[in-house]
């Protein structure tokens, strides 16, 4: 078993590491690319989304590499959460197009979390492009006090049923467009440093997601 571990841990890492050349090679053209800017408005939204796909990949292939480290203590530096919200929310501004949703940010408190950044950039990351992607109108309400992450939206929402397999590996709703492993990662990552995730969801009504952690 220590064996099947140790190896499973070297793969992951090694492919972590490997992925990096081709995805920095694929953001590089994207960039250069965006830069002429004769080029048609269709085209240039095509190449933004090339763009930010490499940017997820990129980010995927940090914390995998993260993950697969037998030992992280010296990264886990105290992480503005805030912030880290913040640039997130303005990252995936995109995913909401022209919709009517309107999006909050309440922020009763500004806690540091010892963590890799890498990693609570991905958990963060995750809660709110599923709230951006699944919310056709309505609202998306954050929330952040010293020991608690809320994000409410009033999107699809997921099935009673479906509730305890969504952190599943590979498990893939009615309505998921994803691979089905954000999910799961993110409570991988909570297991690791000993935080909590929990999902209150109804069909048609919308989802909350509460994230409990560890301040620094």
């Amino acid at each position: 078993l220590a064996d099947f571990i140790d190896r499973e841990r070297a793969f992951t890492a090694d492919v972590s590491h490997e992925l990096r050349t081709p995805i920095a090679a694929i953001r590089g053209a994207a960039e250069v690319l965006l830069a002429d800017g004769s080029r048609p408005e269709k085209d240039r939204q095509r190449l933004e989304r090339i763009e930010r796909g490499a940017a997820d990949m990129a980010d995927l292939s940090t914390a995998l590499l993260a993950m697969a480290r037998e030992r992280d203590d010296e990264r886990r530096e105290p992480v503005d959460l805030a912030a880290l919200i913040e640039e997130s929310m303005d990252k995936h501004q995109h995913l909401l197009g022209s919709r009517a949703v309107d999006v909050s940010l309440e922020i009763l408190a500004r806690p540091r979390v010892a963590a890799d950044a890498n990693l609570l950039a991905i958990v963060i990351a995750n809660l709110l492009r599923n709230s951006f992607t699944y919310t056709e109108r309505g609202s998306v309400r954050i929330r952040l006090d010293e020991r608690t992450l809320s994000v409410a939206d009033t999107g699809l929402g997921i099935p009673r049923a479906a509730l305890d397999k969504v952190f599943q590996r590979h498990y893939r709703g009615a309505h998921s467009e994803g691979a089905g492993i954000g999910l799961a990662l993110v409570k991988k990552i909570c297991d690791r440093y000993g935080w909590s995730i929990a999902l209150d969801s109804e069909e048609g009504q919308g989802t909350r997601a509460v994230l409990r952690f560890h301040a620094a």
